[in-house]
């Protein structure tokens, strides 16, 4: 399922901004609790609810433009539009 046609993926900004936040907060636990990749239970929920959601265009989130497959294996990371 793909994203409608007329909405705009995130600029290149907006990407690099949502990539730095993620690597600053998985840093931040990693430093704390020496935990990065998410449990494979959780990984899977999270795919299930990617692959599901009208916001995934092919690979990326349409939303925050992160690569999905990554995305959900990153203990830290969220939904930017709060579904996981």
């Amino acid at each position: 399922m793909s994203c409608c046609p007329y909405k705009k993926p995130p600029s290149l900004e907006i990407m690099a901004k949502n990539l730095f936040n993620t690597m600053v907060s998985t840093i931040s636990h990693a430093a704390r609790t020496g935990q990065i990749i998410t449990e494979h239970d959780l990984m899977e929920r999270r795919l299930k609810i990617c692959n599901e959601c009208p916001s995934k265009s092919g690979a990326r989130c349409h939303e925050c433009g992160c690569f999905i497959s990554l995305k959900v294996g990153v203990k830290v990371a969220t939904c930017p539009i709060g579904k996981w």
